[in-house]
This record gives C-alpha cells, sequence and structure tokens, in this order.
C-alpha cells in the first residue's frame, strides 16, 4: 500500500519489463517502437553507474546501435572508437581489427553511466513509462501464469500492475528468474576473476590484450580521456590479488608486461581498482507470461566481453519474438517460446569458447600452432578477433578447412 495505506490503482500494459540496465531499456524501447505500452521498473536510481561490468561493446553490438538510430548518440559523448587490436601473446604480438558487422568496423568501451542513461532516454523517448526505486517484491498470477507484478516505492508505499507479458532483466542473479523459478540449463564454476581500474592519461592506441599464464592483462579506452586498465586472474590467485590489489597490480605488470607497467606508472589513477567474478550459467528462456533477458537468462563469464554485445542481440530477438506473441492472443507463450532456441542457437558456441578461455590454461598443442602460423596471414587475424566480436562464428573460424588453410598460409592476404 502506499503512503497513505491505500494501494493503487492497478494500471494493465502489454509488457512489463524488471530491470532498466542495457537489456531491460533496449529490449523496453524496442517494444515501444513497435506501438507497445511498457512499464519499466528498476531498483536502482538513475543516473547512475554500474561498477559490474568492462564495458566493452564490440562491433556486433555497435552495429545494433547504428540500426536503432543511437550510435552517433554514444558518439556525441566523446566514448572514442576502436578500431586496433593488439594481443600480446609473449613470443608474439598479432594486430588488427574484427570484420564489420552491417558496416561498422567499430568497437567502444563506454562508461556504463553513459550507456545506461541513453538507452533509457530512448526508452523514455519512445513512450516508455519508467519508475526507478521500484523493487518488485511479488508476481500477480491468474490461471498459472504470470499475470503482473507488485513492487515497493521510494517512499514505502506499494503499487501493482498487470501485463501481458513479464520480462526480467535484472541481472545474474535476477530476483525475477528466482520468482518464476527459472530452471537453469547449464552452469560452470568460476573460473577466473577480473580486476580493473581506470586511469586519467594512459597512452593507449585501441584495444590490448596481454596473454600470460593464468593472466589476461588489458586496456580499454573509454570516455572522459580515460583508459580502463586491468587483468583477468585465475581462480585460485584471484581473492589474494584482489585483496591486495593497491600494490599486487602494478608489481603484476611489472612482472608480466613492462611495457604497459610503465605506461601505468605514468598515468593518474582515478578510482579504486574494482572487482568482479562470476560464474557462467544458461537458464531457461521464457515460460508461461514471462521472459528472461541479458544476464537474468544468460550469463557468459566476462573473459570475452561479451555482456553487453549479447544484452543487444537478445533485445532484438525477444522484441520480436513477444510482439508477434501479442498478436498471436492465446498462442502467445508458445510464440515467445521460440526465443530460447533463438538465442542458444547464436550464443551456445560463444558461451562454451568463453567457458574455455576463462580457465587460463596454455592452449593445446594445435592451437598453439594455430597462432605460430597467424603471423602474416593479416585476414587470418582479424578473422579471430571477430570470434570475440561476433562477426565471425566460433565454428566458421575453428573449422577444419580453415584451420588447413591459415596453416598452410593460404589466407595470407595478397
Amino acid at each position: 500500500m502506499g503512503a497513505s495505506g491505500v494501494m493503487a490503482q492497478r494500471q494493465a500494459y502489454d509488457v512489463i519489463i524488471v530491470g532498466a540496465r542495457c537489456a531491460g531499456s533496449a529490449t523496453a524501447m524496442l517494444m515501444a517502437r513497435r506501438g507497445h505500452s511498457v512499464l519499466l521498473l528498476d531498483a536502482d536510481r538513475f543516473p547512475s553507474d554500474f561498477e559490474a561490468s568492462t564495458h566493452l561493446l564490440w562491433q556486433s553490438g555497435a552495429a545494433r546501435l547504428a540500426k536503432w538510430g543511437l550510435l552517433d548518440r554514444l558518439r556525441e559523448t566523446g566514448c572514442p572508437s576502436i578500431r586496433k587490436i593488439t594481443l600480446d601473446l609473449a613470443v608474439m604480438s598479432l594486430e588488427g581489427n574484427a570484420p564489420a558487422a552491417d558496416g561498422i568496423d567499430e568497437a567502444f568501451c563506454p562508461r556504463r553511466l553513459v550507456l545506461d542513461e541513453l538507452l533509457l532516454e530512448a526508452a523514455q523517448e519512445a513512450g516508455v513509462e519508467f519508475h526507478q526505486e521500484s523493487r518488485v517484491r511479488e508476481l500477480i498470477m491468474q490461471d498459472g501464469r504470470v499475470h503482473g507484478v507488485r513492487w515497493t516505492t521510494a517512499d514505502g508505499g506499494t503499487e501493482e500492475a498487470t501485463c501481458r507479458m513479464l520480462i526480467g532483466a535484472d541481472g545474474a542473479s535476477s530476483p525475477v528468474a528466482k520468482m518464476v523459478d527459472a530452471p537453469v540449463l547449464d552452469e560452470h564454476p568460476r573460473h577466473e576473476g577480473i580486476i580493473w581500474a581506470y586511469f586519467d592519461n594512459f597512452p593507449a592506441e585501441g584495444m590490448e590484450f596481454y596473454s600470460r599464464p593464468r593472466r589476461m592483462l588489458m586496456v580499454y579506452p573509454t570516455n572522459n580521456g580515460q583508459s580502463l586498465v586491468g587483468s583477468c586472474v585465475h581462480q585460485e590467485d584471484y581473492a589474494e590479488v584482489a585483496r591486495e590489489a593497491d600494490t599486487r597490480m602494478l608489481e603484476e605488470f611489472e612482472a608480466l608486461a613492462p611495457s604497459l607497467a610503465a605506461r601505468t606508472r605514468q598515468a593518474t589513477q582515478s578510482s579504486r581498482w574494482l572487482t568482479r567474478s562470476t560464474k557462467g550459467f544458461r537458464r531457461q528462456a521464457t515460460g508461461p507470461g514471462w521472459a528472461l533477458v541479458g544476464d537474468a537468462g544468460l550469463t557468459m563469464d566476462p573473459i570475452t566481453a561479451a555482456g553487453i554485445s549479447n544484452a543487444f542481440r537478445d533485445a532484438d530477438l525477444l522484441s520480436a519474438a513477444v510482439h508477434d506473441g501479442l498478436a498471436a492472443g492465446a498462442d502467445i507463450d508458445a510464440v515467445v517460446a521460440r526465443f530460447q532456441d533463438e538465442r542458444d542457437a547464436v550464443s551456445i558456441p560463444l558461451y562454451e569458447f568463453a567457458k574455455e578461455s576463462s580457465k587460463l590454461e596454455p592452449p593445446p598443442q594445435p592451437i598453439m600452432d594455430l597462432f605460430g602460423a597467424l603471423p602474416g596471414q593479416q585476414d587470418a587475424i582479424d578473422q579471430y578477433f571477430g570470434v570475440f566480436a561476433q562477426t565471425v562464428p566460433v565454428s566458421e573460424f575453428f573449422a577444419e578447412a580453415n584451420f588447413v588453410r591459415i596453416m598452410s598460409g593460404q589466407s595470407q592476404t595478397a
């Protein structure tokens, strides 16, 4: 009930979405642009940062922003575009860029305070009704199907609304997923954790990775002239390094990548060291009256930095399925259920690739041989980066025919 003790009048929407970050705001915007009434709820107050993110938006994700008419808005925030990727393997260094997605050959690393606000503004411009500081407490059920939600407001009141479809976009620990008892279809333990900070005056030329035993160091240029500098740390070492990050991080840079350490020393650290470690999992994506999008339904190990690009992809897929489902009337759940197959078809290969990469173990000899054959074959190097950017399918790059082509040097650019 509200502060006066009277529950607010129940309202009805086509769609209620819980979670207003990347997946939630994007899905809300796309549903509203299709003419549906949308209520968007989030427990946080906006604008606000989201620290549990390394922020990378690959070419595939940037292409969706372009399709939605929002990429120029991101550019206008001063977030630099990234067209150069460097992978330092200690014994060799590979440079290139991922193949373009729908003509977009740029990646970006926006601060979440910037990106989330941009998406939320676009959703509201499309007609989405947004309530912040609204924490969903209970589902409204009817005939075994989700029919709406009740939530508490910032002033301690209670409100409720009904919907034809509830979408949980509320992150890896999704309360909506727990309320609907969404089955976990696959999961794996934490293999590594990420430790990072932001630096002013850090000279960065594009995106940088330094692959070392039990580590993957990284540099991304981001908003406000800053760079994100950090490391993926093997899970056995993660807790200790995170606890002593103020001293251990620079020590590790000195030992593993002296040139990176030198630039870090010359720069000015503008944040504390931030940490994140998460297990990967895949939940059932839909059920009677509900669906899950973004990390609520599928969380990959962050070593591939695929989270935001995945969220945009799945927002596209789910909004199309829900739109068709709403038109189907009584068959809405059967129509929306296609989203699971569509999501899994494109995500499981990268999910498995991320799981193996996150172990931070030396690659098997055939993969080492493949890396050894890459120098001088620029199109093959770019293809490999395209696996991460989701512009080259995992199965295509690691296909036997492509492997043979690279090993024979036939992919060398003329």
